[in-house]
């Protein structure tokens, strides 16, 4: 019994870690979308910017 309760413990700290790898994985890929968003946002803002100086 107490080595199932000792592999039951280690298949979920194993799972843990996967759920743990997977959530940082999708907040790095959060936070990249969100950098590229906003400087696309900052680019096309003085694309603008320029353009309306032009006129």
């Amino acid at each position: 019994m107490a080595a199932t309760a000792a592999q039951i413990r280690e298949l979920m700290v194993m799972v843990i870690g996967l759920q743990l790898s997977i959530v940082g994985a999708f907040f790095e890929l959060l936070s990249l979308t969100l950098t590229g968003v906003l400087v696309t946002a900052v680019a096309s803002l003085y694309e603008i910017s320029r353009w309306m100086g032009f006129r």
